[in-house]
């Protein structure tokens, strides 16, 4: 029966201990640090400013929430069927495609377009009104908005 090398035992546990040692001792001050974290936003016209992560949370949580009733309060379920037909679609989408015989005098087909513009979802590719051959482009804020909103499906 081999002997147990002590020397080697300690010194291979002596980094790991060490660790955990000083973790446990920094644990509060190192989670302040985190917790006190800042992120700096930059806005168009060079306005830029930081924000604690935890107020960033907070505030993005009830921005969210907020547009997400007002999503759910303002659009008629034919708009959010809409909305996601243009999610679905894996080319660009032309007015005409979505709304087949589309007219600008319907107020159904109209309608459609400006609610889901007007909550800043969808735009005109190159702007302007809209038009039987304009391409339909979801907007920046659209896209982040839909991943908040299958974070929200998933979690239900």
């Amino acid at each position: 029966m081999e002997s147990l090398n002590w020397t080697a035992v300690i010194t291979d546990a002596y980094w790991p201990i060490l660790v955990l040692f000083v973790a446990a001792i920094l644990r509060k001050p190192i989670s302040d640090v985190l917790r006190k974290r800042k992120l700096r936003l930059t806005l168009p016209n060079d306005v830029s400013f930081s924000i604690a992560t935890d107020v960033a949370e907070k505030t993005l949580t009830n921005l969210f929430t907020e547009f997400y009733f007002t999503y759910n309060r303002l659009l008629k379920p034919s708009h959010k069927k809409l909305f996601e037909t243009i999610l679905l679609s894996e080319t660009k989408l032309y007015v005409d495609e979505l709304i087949p015989g589309f007219d600008r005098n319907n107020k159904e087909h109209i309608g459609a377009l400006r609610a889901l513009r007007g909550l800043g979802l969808i735009e005109p590719k190159h702007g302007g009104s809209w038009q039987n051959k304009s391409v339909i482009e979801i907007t920046s804020f659209g896209k982040i908005f839909v991943e908040h909103l299958r974070m929200k499906e998933k979690s239900a």
